[in-house]
């Protein structure tokens, strides 16, 4: 799904996670509408702690599910869209 591009972002993201010793990342994106929405995810990748306890595999499966979660938000239409525009057409 992502480019070569996109994994080295990816990678240099993850480097500059574990030189900085950050715990935790905010990732920003806009809905549909043009607003700003948040997700926020710890830095998993590079807890070892995490992955010693609950193992690499399950840490990339878990990711992999917010991540997925994270991409499909803005194509959902909320309960206040529904009730706040359906009812024009």
């Amino acid at each position: 799904m992502w480019n070569d591009e996109q994994f080295e972002a990816a990678a240099n993201a993850d480097k500059c996670i574990e030189e900085g010793g950050l715990e935790v990342v905010r990732l920003s994106f806009p809905d549909q509408h043009g607003v700003l929405r948040g997700k926020t995810l710890a830095a998993l990748r590079t807890d070892a702690c995490l992955a010693a306890g609950f193992g690499k595999d399950f840490v990339d499966y878990y990711l992999r599910i917010k991540e997925a979660e994270v991409a499909h938000y803005p194509a959902e239409v909320t309960e206040w869209e529904q009730r706040e525009y359906f009812e024009l057409f």
